[in-house]
């Protein structure tokens, strides 16, 4: 299934808790404040627990569901669903934050985007994840399985201005930036998805070859390659995470 672009009118930028730049820019609007450090801190530990709330909900869904599947031999061998719903609020924090702080961020989610299809290879090797962000737009995610290894191609934007003749994606013009989260989520989708396949195993490097040019959308990029290198988040290796470029000569 290929990804699509719609031409409805734009909808509001999607709130994202693991957007750590935007919770950061919130906090100061709403504490009234201009102390960015201290604002940063506070959004770093948001983000944190945002990200570290998510992957226990996931294991503890993925045990459950692994329990009940013991329990009933009809279905045994058939993959566990993880439900993208995330039950992480804000208010969970509220004792340790900033007055303000909880009702800014009060309609923030963890995860703003969600998998709408899955198209696995006959292989098994390759698996093709189309992601619809709030816009209603959709982005593609590949997962690629080696042996010692795996590659999860992102996208960085929605279509791409830069009108390569064997691009796909260059015929349908730059359609909008995707903000770090959603960078971010493609991974967080990814992972969840390989946990619950036969042969579990978590994403092991990044490839910034799917939909847009990287380097035009450099600080969501920056942002995303920070969060997928932090040791308290996804804990890549700097080395493993691959940005590919035609060529934004100012920005390399």
């Amino acid at each position: 299934m290929a990804p699509r672009s719609t031409r409805k009118a734009p909808a509001p930028p999607a709130k994202s808790l693991l957007d750590e730049e935007a919770v950061a820019a919130a906090l100061c609007a709403a504490c009234r404040t201009t102390d960015e450090e201290k604002a940063a801190a506070h959004a770093q530990r948001i983000v944190r627990q945002a990200f570290l709330h998510e992957r226990l909900k996931v294991h503890r869904k993925l045990l459950a569901d692994a329990a009940e599947l013991a329990q009933d031999p009809a279905t045994s061998g058939e993959r566990a669903v993880v439900r993208p719903e995330s039950e992480f609020t804000i208010g969970l924090l509220r004792e340790s934050l900033p007055r303000g702080a909880v009702e800014a961020l009060a309609d923030w989610r963890v995860l703003t985007t969600k998998v709408v299809h899955a198209s696995e290879s006959s292989d098994y090797v390759t698996t093709k994840l189309l992601i619809e962000l709030t816009t209603g737009n959709q982005v593609e995610a590949v997962v690629l399985r080696h042996k010692q290894r795996t590659t999860l191609c992102v996208s960085s934007q929605v279509g791409c201005k830069m009108g390569c003749t064997f691009c796909a994606t260059g015929t349908l013009g730059q359609r909008a930036n995707l903000t770090a989260a959603e960078i971010q989520e493609q991974l967080i989708h990814a992972n969840r998805f390989l946990k619950t396949c036969k042969e579990p195993r978590n994403v092991t490097n990044i490839v910034f070859m799917g939909m847009g040019e990287p380097l035009n959308n450099y600080k969501s990029v920056v942002e995303a390659c920070r969060a997928m290198t932090d040791t308290s988040r996804f804990s890549l290796s700097p080395g493993k995470v691959t940005v590919s470029t035609v060529g934004v000569v100012n920005r390399m």
